[in-house]
């Protein structure tokens, strides 16, 4: 598994909150996702990407009511025809630390465990953990991951990027 530290251009996304504890999260996400996906399906003509889904999940400790909230989404062209009960996250352009996962549930689990201590023996960045730091998953939709139950999800095919600043 290789970390690749990138910088990607900046983009927006129409999304909402999914807010769970840990381990339900997983359900409400895909809640979350089946709303936007109805709201702004693949053929959607302001929809940038049929084929992927996205996870954003704050860097920062963020919770509504004690629980902690993560946002699922599509990313989107413009603001316009954006129904109005999804919200818009602005992604600026940032430097991030990017790793695939591809593999059962342990190896999304190393993959992430991988990418945390690659950043934390950095000796060059930091995790960007100021309030408003994104990092996401770029779930790829061909096989889509938000129609498995995630209590039975086994094989799982997404980028991860975590934002990352210079020390």
């Amino acid at each position: 598994m290789i970390v690749i530290v990138k910088q990607l251009p900046a983009f927006k996304a129409a999304v909402l909150p999914a807010i769970a504890e840990f381990n339900v999260m997983g359900r409400e996400v895909r809640k979350a996702w089946h709303q936007v996906d109805k709201a702004m399906p693949a053929h959607h003509p302001n929809r940038a990407n049929a084929h992927s889904g996205i996870v954003f999940i704050p860097q920062w400790e963020a919770r509504v009511e004690g629980k902690p909230v993560l946002y699922a989404g599509v990313e989107i062209n413009t603001l316009e025809d954006v129904p109005n009960y999804l919200e818009v996250i602005e992604i600026p352009v940032r430097t991030y630390a990017t790793i695939r996962v591809q593999g059962d549930r342990e190896h999304m689990w190393s993959t992430y465990r991988q990418l945390d201590e690659w950043i934390a023996n950095s000796a060059e960045y930091r995790l960007a953990d100021d309030q408003g730091s994104l990092g996401f998953e770029v779930n790829d939709l061909q096989v889509n991951p938000f129609d498995i139950p995630w209590d039975t999800i086994n094989e799982f095919n997404y980028e991860i990027h975590k934002a990352i600043v210079k020390k």
